[in-house]
């Protein structure tokens, strides 16, 4: 498969498990559902779109791109985790602003710009040919 086919498919699902995600448990939708469930619906989104980004990177000549996707992503799985871990068992120990940071944090890892951002570093950064 070209690369070019595959990062439109690429694109494509992302985009598709992002607006998944916004639609049914982040605006529409919100009361339909309890606070735990959202927030493991919002960690599963994250998980597949980290998981179709590794899909499109894994046979990249340049290693330093692939790291910088997961490392990237899991960085930010961690906070995400510790947070809503946090939010759980000492609702007050952090304040309001923080959560609504981490909100637009993960609203933006939940879209296409993480995977777009990469691969316009990739384009940059190509591979001399002799």
């Amino acid at each position: 498969m070209s690369l070019r086919i595959k990062f439109i498919l690429s694109l494509f699902f992302i985009i598709l498990v992002g607006w998944i995600d916004v639609f049914y448990f982040g605006t529409e939708h919100v009361n339909n559902y309890s606070v735990a469930l959202r927030q493991a619906m919002h960690l599963i989104t994250l998980g597949c779109i980290f998981l179709i980004g590794k899909f499109h990177w894994r046979h990249y000549p340049e290693k330093w791109i692939i790291s910088i996707w997961n490392s990237v992503y899991f960085i930010f799985v961690i906070l995400y985790l510790l947070s809503t871990g946090l939010y759980f068992t000492r609702p007050n120990l952090l304040p309001t602003l923080y959560f609504e940071k981490l909100i637009f944090l993960r609203t933006i890892f939940s879209g296409p710009l993480p995977f777009i951002t990469v691969y316009v570093f990739s384009l940059f950064y190509r591979p001399k040919r002799n």
